[in-house]
């Protein structure tokens, strides 16, 4: 089927006037200018003698290797163990050659890995565990050279150019990262940084290249525009199109509708230029972590868990140790962590013993975990602090959604509008957690009903719960328009104008809030079988009109009964067979 009729609609929003869209560009354009000057004088003047600045060669070999690094993580899509890691790596390749390189960097990683391994036991803090991986990789080193030393092997000295604190890092947060979500994504992460090493060294001894970048200066202007426009005009990475391929091809309203809609659908680089830089203020986006989001709206009205401790410091560890005397089932969880990472759920106690979502604790134990959050273990090293609140339950009408943990909704508010529905269904894959990360299962709610149109299990449509064989498409989500305008009211008194807000249906308390979460993940388009962009375009559209919110909610629902301006094919049409998640129910 053709686009739909009113394609343009979702666009229109998007027109600015020619002179603003300049203006703001006004401060890059002048300091380009002045570089692209400078660099031309320099090509003019001094072209000659930069062909004799060997000592600074190295400066551009890692210019053209952050290129290509910036060019697979933001024009691919891959992940790596750290940003520019394999460039600083590929640059101690240069002396021992990629094949020997690679050998002693696989040795180091297996050292480094297997103590780290043993020490996840252990609960030591961040700093002295990286400390001691950098100790054994000063270790593993030193016996390479003295096996080459013995056994005449002189390129095994080699090892000593490799970066031990990059090494030791890579490895703790490899391991790390395996403990928190499982094998594939951390190894996948692993290999694509062995991969950007071999790629990066492939270039950096590229001598031709890399002496014409160093003698030619208006090439560094070149690199930089480059930069500037992969940065800024890149709109969907190849992992996007992967990723999304199904509801680039097929939109799910009443029916699955055949067409091109690959411009509905929202990617990551323009979630972050066009939503979340734009509506969502740079003070809030770092200031508006779980313990003050919820200081800030409770007061407000929003339904939220009780808070019983907030935790700040190492002295609040006492009053927690003296709190948990006679405790059965709260949850302890970082203030600034996300994708569940960190959060302990504590559903009964046994004696000295807590029955947990990471089997038994005593209180010991517990009260390490709250150190190891409040030394940001939990944050990439940044301290954070430790929220301990009421335990939830899920209603009679969900409980049956999953084996075992609490299923939550994600609605995504824009301008104080819902825009996209999914509820998150724990699995035991997931350990009883709602994160799609871990396992759980993402099925689509659709707006204006309040029903399951779509679910989704690791990348591919599953209408039934895996682990108790029950059909999820279909069911209805219980208090539907209360949920809508609790999500709505949230969004909008939290002063964030891009949010995905994570709410509960409590067996006691009813809808709570959970979470604002300031970036919200994009996996919601799998679950409804259908794009994000088309919505907030239309959203954008409309402008701040001062509605209530029951009649945003009513316009939404409206909108969403006519499936967004798309013609539906009716239920009966044909469904892709492959290519990506489809929107088959």
């Amino acid at each position: 089927m053709a686009a739909p009729e009113d394609s343009t609609a979702p666009n229109q929003a998007r027109a600015k006037p020619r002179g603003g869209r300049i203006r703001r560009h006004w401060p890059f354009l002048l300091f380009f200018a002045a570089l692209v000057a400078y660099c031309g004088y320099l090509q003019l003047e001094f072209r000659g003698a930069l062909g004799q600045l060997f000592f600074v060669r190295i400066f551009f070999q890692i210019a053209l290797a952050a290129l290509v690094i910036a060019i697979l993580k933001n024009v691919v899509g891959v992940k790596t163990l750290g940003m520019f890691a394999p460039v600083i790596i590929a640059l101690a390749l240069l002396f021992s050659g990629v094949v020997l390189g690679l050998s002693i960097l696989g040795a180091v990683l297996g050292v480094v890995v297997l103590t780290r391994a043993a020490m996840v036991r252990e609960r030591v803090q961040e700093a002295h565990r990286v400390a001691i991986l950098v100790t054994m990789t000063g270790v593993t080193i030193t016996s390479l050279a003295i096996v080459g030393l013995e056994l005449g092997q002189h390129e095994l000295f080699f090892g000593i150019l490799l970066p031990v604190l990059i090494s030791s890092w890579m490895a703790e947060r490899y391991v790390e990262q395996v403990r928190r979500v499982g094998w594939e994504a951390p190894s996948a992460a692993l290999g694509w940084t062995l991969a950007g090493v071999i790629i990066s060294f492939l270039v950096i001894t590229q001598d031709p290249l890399v002496d014409f970048v160093l003698t030619n200066p208006l090439t560094w202007s070149v690199l930089v525009a480059l930069h500037w426009f992969l940065g800024t005009r890149i709109r969907f990475r190849l992992g996007d199109r992967f990723r999304f391929s199904g509801i680039r091809r097929y939109n799910l309203g009443d029916g699955p509708t055949a067409g091109d809609f690959g411009d509905d659908v929202l990617t990551m680089p323009v979630r972050n230029r066009e939503f979340v830089e734009r509506y969502n203020a740079p003070e809030l986006m770092a200031l508006l972590s779980k313990d003050r989001a919820k200081a800030l709206l409770v007061p407000q009205g929003i339904p939220m868990a009780r808070t019983f401790l907030t935790l700040h410091l190492r002295e609040d560890l006492g009053r927690f140790r003296t709190w948990l005397d006679g405790q059965q089932q709260f949850v302890i969880k970082p203030a600034g962590a996300h994708g569940g990472e960190g959060i302990i759920l504590v559903r009964g106690r046994h004696g000295d013993a807590y029955e947990t979502n990471e089997g038994r604790r005593d209180g010991a134990a517990l009260e390490a975990h709250a150190r190891a959050i409040l030394d940001g273990e939990y944050r990439g090293g940044t301290r954070d602090a430790v929220v301990v609140e009421e335990l939830l339950h899920p209603d009679g009408e969900l409980k049956d959604l999953a084996a075992q943990g609490l299923p939550d909704l994600r609605i995504i508010c824009f301008r104080g509008y819902p825009v996209m529905a999914m509820a998150r269904i724990p699995t035991r894959a997931s350990g009883g957690k709602a994160n799609l990360h871990l396992g759980a299962i993402a099925a689509g709610v659709r707006l204006s009903t309040g029903r399951i149109v779509h679910a989704v299990w690791r990348g591919f449509p599953y209408p039934v719960n895996p682990d108790t064989g029950a059909r999820l498409v279909g069911r209805q989500v219980p208090r539907w328009r209360e949920i809508l305008e609790i999500a709505t009211e949230a969004q909008s008194l939290s002063g964030l104008g891009f949010a995905g807000v994570d709410i509960a249906i409590d067996a006691q308390r009813g809808v709570v809030v959970m979470e604002v979460n300031r970036r919200p993940g994009l996996e919601i388009q799998n679950a409804n079988a259908a794009g994000l962009l088309r919505r907030l375009r239309m959203v954008e559209s409309l402008g701040a009109d001062g509605r209530s919110t029951e009649e945003r909610i009513a316009a939404i629902v409206q909108l969403d009964a006519a499936n967004w301006g798309v013609p539906s094919s009716g239920p009966g049409a044909a469904v892709p067979a492959a290519g990506g998640p489809s929107p088959e129910g």
